[in-house]
């Protein structure tokens, strides 16, 4: 964003014997934009990596949820749930691209009581469609 501030002011005085005429321009610019390198890093940023983690919510009387999505490079998911059951993940996508961050296409673990993670990394340099199937039991 650029932003231009043209002023021009004049000022005139006349006398008998003479006049005087005055004039000023000023001009002040102010770039808002960061330097082509910065846009560029941050345009290739997607904005999984910048929002907080999605929420994943089972629908009333089950006990797990499929989510498709697409990973540039990475996303996180958040689930609330008891302290001491049991989750279960696991995920595919094209070409094996997307991984959980421990670099294994499932995992398994002991819930805390609160918010738990998972979190989609993609290996790839290309952005991922993915499919995350999730159960807590």
């Amino acid at each position: 964003m650029k932003i231009r501030f043209l002023s021009l002011g004049f000022v005139s005085a006349s006398f008998l014997t003479g006049s005087v005429f005055s004039a000023k321009l000023i001009e002040i610019r102010i770039d808002l934009n960061p330097p082509s390198e910065a846009r560029a890093t941050q345009s290739s940023r997607s904005a999984e990596s910048i929002d907080g983690p999605e929420p994943i919510s089972f629908r009333r009387g089950t006990f797990g949820e499929t989510i498709s999505g697409v990973v540039t490079q990475r996303k996180s998911y958040v689930l609330a749930a008891k302290g001491g059951q049991y989750l279960s993940a696991t995920i595919s996508s094209t070409n094996n691209c997307a991984v959980f961050n421990t670099g294994s296409v499932s995992i398994n673990f002991t819930t805390v009581s609160g918010d738990n993670s998972l979190t989609v990394v993609n290996n790839c340099s290309e952005p991922s469609t993915f499919s995350l199937a999730v159960e807590i039991r």
